[in-house]
């Protein structure tokens, strides 16, 4: 009987005290930037640009075209993280790399490939088209949309960034892979200006 009830017990706690214990922490120690306000101001500062994908060699390393499947810190989760799906493409029209970067999607391994040869819409925030420090191989200019000049697909299935993934993107992009710092040399300014307004 003795047994059953510490059972009992242990099974009511790792049902309501787990979850309260994440959401807790979560909202105490795990918020990331203060973005909210920022992501419609972040969007509203983009552009567009039409670039050609280029040829993916899956044998080559250094291929112009290469991608990742990586994970991010955004939230003490069971798993302790949440994923980020990365293309790299060399632009030979601007002479910059640029990064697609998709947060908590589950797009094909073969998107690369869908890819390849075709032409591309990428809508790309000004601040990081215009800084001098972006666009290498190594620091590529961070994209969290495009579309196909024609719609991309591939086996009946649309392979394009929705305007609610776009939005996720970005939210997730301000809020936990900018540094603290970074995010206030950036948007302080706008942050406070817009909380101000607000009240």
């Amino acid at each position: 009987m003795k047994k059953a009830f510490v059972g009992i017990a242990v099974a009511v706690g790792m049902v309501i005290g787990l979850p309260l214990y994440l959401y807790v922490v979560n909202h105490l120690f795990y918020k990331g930037n203060d973005a909210k306000a920022i992501v419609p101001v972040y969007i509203h500062n983009s552009q567009q640009f039409k670039v050609l994908v280029p040829e993916r060699d899956p044998r080559d390393i250094n291929s112009l075209l290469t991608y990742k499947d990586t994970s991010y810190f955004s939230k003490l989760q069971k798993n302790g993280r949440s994923d980020l799906f990365e293309i790299k493409i060399f632009s030979s029209e601007y002479k910059k790399y640029f990064e697609i970067r998709m947060f908590d999607s589950s797009p094909t391994i073969f998107l690369p490939d869908i890819l390849s040869k075709k032409y591309v819409i990428l809508t790309v925030n000004k601040g990081e088209w215009s800084n001098p420090l972006l666009g290498t191989r190594e620091n590529p200019v961070p994209v969290f949309k495009y579309q196909g000049t024609s719609p991309i697909t591939y086996g009946g299935v649309t392979y394009e960034v929705s305007e609610e993934a776009y939005k996720h993107n970005v939210t997730q992009y301000l809020s936990f892979m900018l540094t603290k710092n970074e995010f206030e040399k950036r948007f302080g300014k706008q942050a406070k200006f817009i909380s101000l307004n607000r009240r």
